[in-house]
């Protein structure tokens, strides 16, 4: 694989959710499922997570709670509430409450306030993107699932709602492509490219990755893209694509990670004979 790097100009960071689940809940979050803040050390912060009872006509209890989340480069991610990172923000916010219930159709505001250190210890670097999941959960059951032997699973209203600092001036993107793998044994005959994509920067970076074909005439046979994806510093995210309806022959490609003000690529060889 060739390396390439292209310079494109203002570069514009946008974020969005990590984590939801039953959508179809009573309890629902309007107010967006990411929350994203840039600050400087020793600044306060305010923001609100606002939700709504609109799907349950009795009263709903919410818990509030924080987890952390990390995904490494051997492909696993991780959300947990004993993870230790050193970019967490779980002990620089507060709530003004960690539980309410709402009635039907009510509608509530959570507060939250982030206090960003003044200092910070020495092997961590007061710069880059900092970042936790809030998570609120309906107390109530919704769903009851009976399987084997009468045990019983029960489904709750959960949502994660990412809230980021951008702490310091932003520095230019820095990602690589670690890992790109070609499955052309699949039954419908499509080939499978498994990319692992890694963030070696201090900043969240949310690229698209494509990959476009060539013919031996220099000609564009297929370009195929990917949903746009989160690639936090100093974890890997992995993308999928699928080539379907190839011709049997061999093309050159070139796979590219797109991320606002820059773009990171690499050639490849495909052959479909």
């Amino acid at each position: 694989m060739t390396h390439l790097f292209f310079k494109k100009g203002l570069f514009i960071l946008t974020l969005y959710l990590l984590v939801s689940s039953y959508a179809h809940a009573g309890i629902t979050i309007i107010n967006g499922l990411t929350h994203v803040h840039d600050a400087h050390r020793g600044e306060v912060i305010t923001g609100q997570i606002q939700m709504h009872n609109q799907g349950s006509k009795k009263p709903e209890r919410v818990v509030v709670g924080l987890k952390e989340f990390h995904s490494s480069c051997d492909g696993s991610e991780m959300t947990t509430t004993t993870l230790d990172i050193d970019k967490s923000i779980s002990k620089w916010i507060s709530f003004n409450t960690n539980e309410k219930v709402l009635k039907s159709g009510e509608k509530f505001t959570l507060k939250y306030t982030i206090k960003v250190p003044e200092t910070f210890s020495p092997e961590i670097l007061a710069k880059g993107s900092f970042w936790s999941i809030v998570m609120v959960e309906g107390d109530d059951i919704i769903k009851e699932n009976v399987i084997n032997e009468g045990l019983k699973v029960n489904s709750k209203i959960r949502y994660g709602i990412q809230v980021i600092v951008n702490l310091g001036d932003k520095d230019d993107p820095q990602i690589e492509f670690v890992d790109v793998k070609l499955d052309k044994k699949r039954e419908d005959k499509s080939t499978r490219v498994d990319v692992l994509l890694e963030n070696q920067g201090v900043f969240l970076v949310r690229p698209l990755v494509s990959l476009t074909l060539y013919n031996d005439a220099g000609e564009e046979v297929k370009k195929i893209e990917t949903k746009i994806k989160k690639v936090y510093p100093e974890s890997c995210t992995r993308y999928v694509l699928i080539l379907e309806d190839l011709p049997k022959q061999e093309f050159e490609g070139v796979l590219v990670a797109d991320y606002g003000s820059d773009m990171y690529a690499v050639n490849l060889s495909i052959n479909n004979t």
